[in-house]
């Protein structure tokens, strides 16, 4: 085992890694350390998922995670979100999306970020669904008929698996 890699137990070293916007929330790089939790209610129960964010929110959590196990749970954050920035919360609402490309593609339209689990989409034919071509756009129009959204590259395959790499965010559950 290298010994660069922990040089000593007793004093803490950071590494500088790259900048990642969280909403408005800097992560990373020479930013501080970012207090971040996650509910446990179940996401479709809008009521008690906004009672937890708020919760967490007034605790002084940065950056407040969100499961979507499944579609319907995605579409529900639509409501948590507008709920939450009604009461007044600013703080960004992240997804945890687990095995579903589908629940990723509904909660990207509602959160600030959607946090996908690299290692669950391991299998090529789950992303048979996303990588389809589009209606094909007509020759006499150059404009697309789908909007453009750089934010589905992090679905796919081959950017996946790079989106496993470490950042110097340290969370912290906050009760």
């Amino acid at each position: 085992m290298s010994s660069d890699y922990c040089p000593s137990r007793h004093r803490t070293v950071r590494r500088l890694t790259r900048v990642v916007n969280v909403g408005g929330v800097a992560v990373g790089g020479l930013n501080p350390l970012r207090l971040q939790s996650m509910t446990t209610s179940d996401t479709e129960d809008v009521a008690a998922t906004l009672a937890q964010a708020i919760r967490l929110a007034e605790a002084g959590c940065e950056i407040i995670r969100i499961t979507a196990p499944n579609k319907a749970a995605a579409i529900a954050l639509k409501d948590i979100h507008q709920q939450f920035r009604a009461a007044g919360f600013n703080q960004p609402l992240v997804a945890d999306i687990h095995f579903l490309p589908v629940a990723a593609m509904e909660a990207v339209e509602h959160v600030e970020k959607v946090r996908v689990n690299p290692g669950n989409y391991a299998d090529k034919k789950k992303f048979a669904v996303l990588n389809t071509p589009t209606k094909p756009t007509p020759k006499s129009s150059s404009a697309s008929t789908r909007p453009s959204r750089p934010w589905c590259s992090a679905l796919r395959p081959s950017v996946a698996a790079s989106a496993s790499a470490p950042t110097t965010a340290r969370s912290r559950t906050v009760s």
